[in-house]
């Protein structure tokens, strides 16, 4: 979005792009310090922030030193990645990413919050709530907020950066601590959510860097010689040294950050304890993986407000293994800034992958492969939406699937997409031909039933890179009854037809395109197109869309266009009003993304 100092060029931009339709740093790449790392580097995420926190964004090889086991390694590549900060003030809400990525410059912060409701009592909520609002003030308008509650798991909402899903899942969370909870059931539900978090961990996409965030009043510290406590529930609780190491070795492997936050005000769980001794697991957890140990109290503010500021950046650097160390295991890892003020926090281990567990090059994988692996391949840059219409045919959905490199001169070579539903089920897919890769973008359509889908696109370019790179796509029509309506999409007019478009530069207006299906007969139906800083709020700029006389079918093609080339950089709502006879009976919205020249 743009910021608060780009006000008034927007108020600007309003007022001429109102005149001149009446009378006819966006988010920038990575700064690669050095070349790029070859195919056999090991990556390393570092953060850099001053002492009251704010990141360091300038840093070089030169300014830091690598130390694996002890031992100096040079730095082979350097690149930092800025995700952003909330404007000043009250920020409009985070709007739906214009089309997913594989850049990760192009998206925004992973933060998942684990909420441990059962070592926190009924009613003593606040302390948590307070705390993750204060984190979403903090984060910037595209980073995506996952909400957890552990061990069991209550709510589950994946990763989203609309924060009104995140505030609807934290209002509903409530606390299940039992007013007479036992020391061994402290040990057991210690050992079902260190379970869970090492799960986490080992499952994580190995080239997405998140933040974890473990919200919890309590955890049972390990012994030094193995612990066995009754429990009526679940007979023996182990608690073990090797427990939290295994959580930790599950995280050094991935390229997830955690945090563990102490909810001091959630300690009352009906156990006679010192918080010393309520926090001493979670101490402990800390210690192991490296993590940043927070505390959150009633009357304390702004600790995750803090962790947001300081996680907006980080650092990704790669060095080069020595034969011997390609092993499969942790290996120390030390990292010092020769600059006065900065803070540096990196794992203190790393797993180097063994010789022959190395990713295949991106030669040797075919879109076919790519297509069912969970990773996102990036050495083929890509970004890719989906857009829900009408099946014709029968009760699916048409899905129309865009896609393109994000760099203009490449030339695809081979492409597939495929839908995944809810339970991870491929449910449709689509091969591209030669014919059909050369355009851009890329356009593909498959047909699924109703529901939410996972969008996965492959593709290989003529130089042999591969990529891929997903996108959430809700197939389903908008009822505005008696009308139903398609997505929005959006594009430019080329010859004077729509060219649709996923990123905007240079173009000098945007157009919106929608299908209202079902018009009734001699019923008048209109449309006006409009421009805001958030899906719901005012807007800045309502313009007459063109509706075609009906000729007797049941679908409509609306278009409207605004003027955007004096538009700031930045994410805008674009949403499109249909009326059936004077009154508004539905809309539909998109993101435009605007890039700077």
């Amino acid at each position: 979005m743009p910021t608060a100092s780009r006000s008034v060029p927007l108020r600007v931009f309003v007022f001429a792009s109102l005149a001149a339709v009446g009378t006819a740093a966006a988010a920038e790449g990575p700064l690669r310090q050095t070349p790029a790392a070859g195919p056999g580097s090991v990556v390393l995420d570092f953060r850099a922030v001053t002492e009251d926190g704010r990141p360091v964004l300038d840093l070089k090889p030169a300014d830091l030193t690598l130390k694996i086991d002890g031992r100096d390694r040079e730095i082979r590549s350097l690149e930092v990645f800025d995700f952003g900060r909330p404007r000043p003030g009250a920020a409009p809400p985070a709007l739906t990413p214009a089309f997913g990525s594989n850049v990760i410059a192009d998206g925004g912060r992973d933060v998942l919050l684990l909420v441990d409701d059962e070592s926190i009592a009924p009613g003593r909520e606040n302390s948590v709530r307070v705390a993750v609002e204060e984190l979403l003030s903090g984060l910037a308008p595209r980073d995506r907020v996952g909400f957890v509650t552990v061990p069991l798991g209550g709510a589950n909402l994946g990763f989203t950066s609309r924060r009104d899903e995140v505030r609807a899942a934290l209002a509903a969370f409530t606390g299940r601590a039992p007013r007479a909870a036992t020391a061994a059931d402290i040990a057991c539900r210690t050992r079902l959510t260190l379970g869970l978090l090492k799960g986490v961990f080992a499952n994580h996409p190995s080239d997405v860097p998140t933040t974890v965030i473990l919200l919890s009043s309590s955890l049972t510290a390990p012994s030094a010689v193995t612990r066995m406590v009754p429990s009526a529930q679940a007979g023996l609780c182990e608690v073990r040294p090797d427990d939290f190491n295994e959580v930790a070795a599950a995280a050094f492997a991935s390229r997830a950050e955690l945090h563990v936050a102490h909810v001091i005000d959630g300690a009352d769980v009906g156990v006679s304890a010192s918080a010393g001794s309520l926090s001493a697991g979670l101490e402990s957890l800390a210690g192991v993986t490296g993590g940043e140990m927070l505390r959150l109290t009633g009357s304390q503010r702004g600790t995750l407000e803090r962790l947001a500021r300081e996680t907006s950046a980080h650092y990704v650097l790669t060095f080069d293994p020595e034969r011997g160390e390609r092993d499969g295991k942790t290996h120390r890892t030390e990292l010092g800034a020769a600059r006065d003020g900065v803070r540096l926090r990196v794992r203190p281990r790393i797993t180097i992958p063994a010789a022959d567990d190395r990713p295949r090059a991106d030669a040797d994988v075919t879109a076919r492969e790519m297509l069912r692996e969970a990773a996102v391949r990036r050495g083929l840059p890509l970004r890719a939406a989906g857009y829900a219409s009408r099946d014709t045919g029968g009760s699916k959905v048409k899905v129309v699937v865009l896609f393109e490199p994000s760099a203009a001169a490449t030339q695809l070579d081979t492409a597939m997409v495929g839908m995944f539903d809810a339970k991870g089920k491929l449910t449709a897919q689509w091969t591209g031909q030669k014919a059909e890769l050369s355009r851009t973008p890329v356009v593909a359509a498959l047909l699924v039933p109703p529901g939410t889908y996972r969008l996965r696109v492959a593709a290989t370019d003529l130089a042999g890179r591969s990529g891929s790179v997903d996108a959430d796509v809700r197939a389903a029509l908008v009822n505005a009854a008696p009308l139903t309506l398609s997505a929005l999409a959006l594009g430019a007019a080329v010859e004077g037809s729509f060219s649709p478009r996923l990123l905007f530069r240079d173009e000098q207006v945007v157009v919106g395109y929608v299908e209202v299906y079902g018009p009734p007969k001699n019923a008048a139906v209109t449309a006006v197109i409009e421009l805001a800083e958030s899906e719901d709020g005012p807007a800045a700029i309502t313009l007459p869309a063109r509706v075609p006389a009906q000729s007797g079918g049941d679908v409509l093609s609306i278009v409207g266009g605004i003027q955007v080339d004096r538009l700031p950089p930045g994410d805008y709502a674009v949403r499109m009003v249909v009326s059936l006879d004077g009154k508004p009976v539905g809309r539909v919205v998109r993101t435009l993304t605007k890039q700077g020249r």
